[in-house]
């Protein structure tokens, strides 16, 4: 079992908070998906290592994508 299964398995609510946001793991992990996407990994096989469902991983992923994408909006409102 990897490091991100042995958490997971220790608490459910490891990658996402009660409203909903990423923990600092769940940020964490959506970085960790996004790297390995991009490195061509099978979704079912990168849920598993988190030791969740896919369609988990594909939100986290999501969440972490949109983060991603408004802090950089933010910084580049900053800019102009």
């Amino acid at each position: 079992m990897t490091q991100h299964q042995d958490a997971a398995v220790a608490d459910p609510d490891r990658y996402l908070a009660a409203d909903g946001t990423l923990t600092a793991d769940g940020v964490d992990a959506g970085r960790w998906l996004d790297t390995e996407l991009a490195r061509g990994a099978d979704w079912a096989a990168l849920a598993d290592d988190l030791g969740v469902h896919s369609r988990v991983a594909r939100h986290l992923h999501t969440l972490w994508c949109a983060d991603r994408d408004r802090a950089a909006a933010d910084a580049q409102h900053t800019l102009f």
